[in-house]
This record gives structure tokens, sequence and C-alpha cells, in this order.
């Protein structure tokens, strides 16, 4: 395991300070071999990255293998630039990242993080969401910077704003294609990659990855759109796919179907188990299940 998480011991007494708020404020963080600055004083990821230094360990080892060949990555819902880091990092020399976040706070501390690690010519912030349209769509924008999500309600209230929208095709033709899409939407995933997609989908070539987090019971459009959003992966060559557990005792469903597998990755309390080559019927079941029992869904097109 490339990446390595604090100790246990350190990253208590880290947390403890922040807590009772005897460690505030912005702060520089040596991480894959760059510097990420990070905001204590703002809710979301800064306080973990901090006490623990590489946050989902599991994702972000797994990731960073499969990163050494993309050359056009495409990063929604990029937060503070944590897995740009990452991006820039792991990928072929002369790649291209486009980062697309909405919240002001958290791209305020993106492009800063751009800026220092003199990023800039290979690094795009595009400050929208990704949904299922183009024009305007309202967000609600959450205390924690990364709970972000498209308020698919249409219920307004004070914690509520239009952001512009656009999808992937649009993203397509004005930026070209990819070879690399991660996500981590809060639910959007579905409506997504189930409307306006088709021609990003196709355009990737072999090779290509998704990376995307999963939300069961918070889908746009319900779990109908979630099947059709895989189902059109399937119809674009993506047939390789990998699953990590939520490390939750309802994991036992997937022991059952799939048996225990030897990858697993020990993050606080929880232990999460890698599986390669899950059958399609199986990503589909896993996806929908309640309670949750996958974080991740790795896709390849080969």
């Amino acid at each position: 395991m490339k990446y390595k998480k604090r100790n246990y011991l350190l990253t208590l007494a880290l947390s403890i300070l922040i807590k009772f708020g005897l460690i505030r404020g912005k702060k520089k963080i040596e991480i894959f071999s760059k510097i990420l600055i990070i905001d204590l004083n703002l809710p979301g990821i800064s306080s973990a990255i901090f006490s623990e230094k590489y946050r989902e360990i599991d994702h972000t080892n797994i990731f960073s293998e499969k990163l050494s060949n993309k050359k056009q990555i495409l990063d929604l819902g990029a937060n503070i630039g944590y897995y740009m880091l990452l991006e820039a990092t792991e990928s072929a020399k002369e790649s291209n990242i486009i980062c697309i976040e909405p919240d002001p706070r958290n791209i305020t501390l993106l492009k800063e993080n751009i800026k220092i690690n003199n990023l800039d010519q290979k690094v795009i912030v595009i400050e929208a969401v990704v949904s299922g349209k183009d024009g305007q769509v309202p967000v609600n924008i959450r205390n924690a910077s990364n709970l972000n999500k498209i308020n698919d309600n249409f219920e307004k209230d004070e914690n509520t704003i239009l952001i512009q929208s656009m999808t992937l095709n649009a993203i397509l033709k004005n930026h070209g294609k990819f070879d690399c899409l991660r996500m981590d939407v809060e639910g959007a995933e579905s409506e997504i990659l189930s409307k306006n997609s088709d021609n990003f989908l196709d355009s990737m070539p072999l090779g290509s990855l998704i990376f995307m987090e999963i939300h069961p019971n918070q889908y746009i459009g319900g779990d109908s759109a979630m099947i059709e959003a895989l189902d059109k992966l399937r119809k674009y060559g993506f047939n390789n796919y990998e699953v990590v557990t939520s490390g939750k005792k309802p994991d036992s469903k997937i022991l059952n179907n799939l048996g225990k597998s030897d990858i697993n990755y020990i993050d606080g309390k929880f232990n999460r188990f890698h599986y390669r080559d899950v059958p399609f019927e199986e990503i589909k079941n896993f996806a929908l299940y309640t309670p949750k029992i996958i974080r991740y869904i790795i896709a390849e097109k080969k």
C-alpha cells in the first residue's frame, strides 16, 4: 500500500486538538509530494486530512494505481483539491485535469492549491455542477462543504442557490474526450450518467476509467435512474467492474455472494474489502442495496 494514514494515537490527538479549537485556520500539508492548503475553520474534509494525512485510504490507493496512463481527467466534485493533487502526481506526465466544483468555499482553496503547486497549465477549474441538463439547477449548500447536493425536489430554502449546470455531452463538446472520470456527487451520479451522456461515454477510449462513489436512497431519479445509468455504462463498453465495501455489518451480503476478498483496507473502525471482476448483475444489485454495502464502483472500458 503506497499511501498510509498516520498512526492511531497521533490521529486521535490531532482530532482532539481540532475539536476543542486548539488548532485552527489555514494549514499547509505535505501530501502526494505536493502541498495541500486546508482550512480547519471550514467544516468538511480539512480536519480529517490534517489529523489522518490521507483520507479514504482505500479510494486513495486504488485510484492512484489506476492513474498511471491517464491523460485527460475529469474530476466532478473536486472539493479543495485532494484528489486533484493525487491525479496530478500519479497520472501521465502530459495529463490535463478539469475540476468541476460548485461551492465557493471549496473553489477558493482549490485555486490556491493549484497555484501553490504550479499546476496552472495542467488544471482547469470550472465553477459549476454536472447534472442531466444544461442551464441552472438548485444546489443545497450544506454546512459541511463535502456534502453539497443538487436539490432535485426544487424545494428552495435559505441554503439553496442556483448554480450553472452542464451535462457530460456538453463537456465533451467544449473540452474534448476524457479517459478518466472521477465523481463524488452525493446522488447525482444516477442522473449524470443516465441523461445526455451517450456521446461522452461512447467517446471514451479503450482503457478508460470511471471511479464513482455511490449513494443509495439519494439517487436523483430514484433507483430506476441508477439502473439506467449502469446499463448505459455497459452499452458503451464498460465491462470490467470492481467494488469496495462500506466496511459495515451489512457487507455480509457481499461475502455471501462473492466470498471473502484477500484485499482489504483498515480505515479506523472500518474494514473494507476490494473485489475485482465483479459480475455486472451483482453491480446493479449492490448499487441499490440499503443499508449501503459498497462505497465505490470502478468501471473500466476493456
